[in-house]
């Protein structure tokens, strides 16, 4: 009798470990992985980014969005001393690039951060929303953020600067 209950139980055991190893398959796949909303697929061609944010760090040929440029950074000090080491904007100061933001109604990562612009300020500044928080890196939103050159609408903080986007 022993036999025949140690044979149950491995057949028992065979029959649940092939379930298992079925509903594995089923649910997880067996194909090669394709990118979907939230993941990209690296390729090694891809362009060099065009634009700079928070994530990337500042690109010191870009300036901020507000006065024209492709810099998505949030405001700081070390922004603005950037700035004004690669010759750009002298005469604007930290407080006067945040209350441009604030005046043109953008958010940044100084109002909230994580929403990867899908928040009721989204989509990014870069897409003609009112967001500009970081966007999360390794998702689809981030490569076409940093991807993306953009001419900002015209606002009264980048109109009466729109001759200062060159060098002074």
């Amino acid at each position: 009798m022993k036999l025949g209950s140690m044979h149950c139980r491995y057949a028992r055991l065979s029959l649940s470990i092939l379930s298992t190893t079925v509903a594995l398959i089923i649910f997880i796949g067996c194909g090669p992985r394709r990118g979907g909303f939230f993941v990209v697929n690296k390729t090694l061609d891809a362009p060099p980014p065009v634009a700079c944010c928070s994530a990337t760090g500042h690109n010191p040929d870009n300036i901020p969005y507000i006065l024209g440029g492709n810099c998505f950074c949030t405001p700081s000090h070390r922004l603005i001393q950037a700035m004004h080491a690669a010759g750009y904007h002298p005469d604007i100061d930290y407080k006067s690039l945040v209350n441009m933001y604030k005046h043109a109604g953008i958010t940044t990562d100084l109002d909230h951060r994580g929403c990867n612009n899908l928040c009721s300020n989204g989509p990014h500044v870069a897409f003609g929303g009112k967001c500009m928080a970081t966007p999360t890196p390794g998702t689809r939103n981030y490569e076409r953020v940093l991807s993306t050159a953009v001419a900002p609408a015209e606002t009264s903080g980048n109109a009466k600067e729109k001759e200062g986007t060159d060098r002074k």
